[in-house]
């Protein structure tokens, strides 16, 4: 039961960090992506799933980046 409490907290923690934060700061890279005032953006490292994300899309397109 203590294990099943202990994940139930956690996973409310999670769900909060996704809906409180993420979602604010995809909306405001969005924002910032469609005015134009950047070419580039740098993924922190810690950012595995979009790394992995924008590594797929570069091979489906045949692009090649040395730094991905």
């Amino acid at each position: 039961e203590a294990q099943h409490e202990f994940a139930r907290k956690a996973q409310a923690i999670a769900r909060l960090g996704v809906e409180q934060e993420d979602y604010k700061v995809g909306f405001d890279i969005q924002s910032a992506v469609a005015s134009g005032a950047n070419e580039e953006f740098i993924f922190g490292r810690n950012e595995l799933s979009l790394h992995h994300f924008h590594r797929t899309v570069d091979e489906l397109i045949g692009a090649h980046n040395p730094q991905s």
